[in-house]
């Protein structure tokens, strides 16, 4: 009977152990760290294109103010020559004047480009203060993540330990024949116990014969005869 004890008390702690390296191996995704990086490098990876636009149209607005200032330039000094009385061929008052009002029609288009460029330029820096307060929030989120992952990683690790502790501790105890027999079911099958219900072994759903059960409860070691795995009473598991 104590060797069945020792055996049920066995497949109880693997049957832990089992759980625990599961849920541990199942913590990261249940925590959703992986899908917080690749939100993080889908949101960093947008946030640096805004910013090469940024730069681009910085550039832009650059080059387009000197080509401003220099039509200022050129219209001024068109003005000058017209109105300073010191031109009086009729055809070339007439020239500067046509050329006067093509600067001045080119420089309100391009004006108008740059206004749009600025307006764009304010909507990008808009964006990436956004986006950069953003990824901020997910990055602390993920570190919070983390934290409790290596806190709950700790304390998987340590019940898992303790498990083995047990294993070895049990396995000691146990007559070694009995012991390799157990293991080569569980190795086998999945696991080394059956629990007959109603005369009806637990793991194979077969009716267990009547001799067996009277065996099992004058606390001899006996096994299913379909599924082989060694039959313990519901009290010792």
């Amino acid at each position: 009977m104590e060797q069945l004890n020792l055996l049920s008390s066995l497949e109880t702690h693997h049957e832990l152990l089992k759980s625990y390296e599961k849920e541990l191996i199942e913590l990261e995704n249940k925590l959703k760290i992986r899908d917080l990086e690749k939100r993080i490098m889908a949101i960093e990876e947008k946030l640096e294109k805004a910013k090469i636009k940024r730069d681009e149209i910085r550039k832009s607005l650059k080059s387009r103010n000197n080509i401003l200032v220099e039509y200022n330039y050129r219209i001024e000094e068109i003005e000058k020559t017209l109105y300073n009385g010191q031109t009086t061929d009729i055809k070339q008052l007439e020239y500067l004047s046509r050329e006067k009002d093509r600067l001045k029609e080119i420089l309100s288009n391009k004006e108008t480009e740059t206004l749009t460029l600025m307006d764009e330029m304010e909507f990008l820096e808009k964006e990436i203060l956004e986006i950069e307060d953003f990824l901020q929030k997910y990055k602390e989120m993920i570190i919070k993540q983390k934290r409790k992952y290596k806190i709950l990683e700790q304390k998987l690790k340590e019940k898992i330990e303790d498990e083995k502790k047990e294993i070895l501790s049990i396995e000691d105890n146990i007559n070694k024949a009995l012991l390799e027999k157990y293991y080569a079911i569980r190795n086998s099958k999945g696991s080394g116990i059956s629990v007959p219900q109603n005369g009806v072994c637990n793991r194979c759903y077969m009716i267990v014969p009547m001799i067996l059960l009277d065996r099992l409860n004058k606390g001899e070691v006996v096994f299913c005869e379909n599924c082989g795995r060694i039959l313990c009473k519901e009290t010792q598991i």
